[in-house]
């Protein structure tokens, strides 16, 4: 009977034990999921297409947009989004607003060039 006794006790005590070390977590593993946020450099933007230095586009003219994308991880996504800010609209124009998500293929990586 005491036998039995000091099994039941080994087994609580080795069932305890090893929950204890199963659930116990690193410091490490919480802190390898934080990134910093993608830093974009070399920002251009012009007239689309002669590739000038002058930062204007004109009405119904193409836009030429480049930027590099620092970042820790792959990026999965960039979103561009151009509105007008306190602008006033004047005769024959429309108020607009575009935003496009690109997922491409080419810019899925580590630090992009976005063009």
């Amino acid at each position: 009977m005491r036998t039995n006794i000091k099994m039941s006790n080994f087994k609580l005590l080795a069932i305890v034990a090893f929950l204890g070390l199963f659930l116990q977590s690193c410091s490490n593993d919480d802190d390898s999921n934080s990134l910093n946020a993608p830093i974009i450099t070399d920002f251009e933007y012009g007239e689309g297409g002669d590739h000038s230095t002058e930062q204007y586009v004109y009405k119904g003219s193409d836009i030429h947009l480049e930027a590099k994308i620092n970042a820790e991880a792959t990026v999965k996504s960039i979103s561009i989004s151009i509105h007008a800010h306190d602008l006033e609209i004047g005769e024959d124009e429309v108020d607009w607003d575009f935003e496009k998500v690109f997922t491409d293929e080419k810019y899925l990586a580590i630090n992009p060039t976005f063009q």
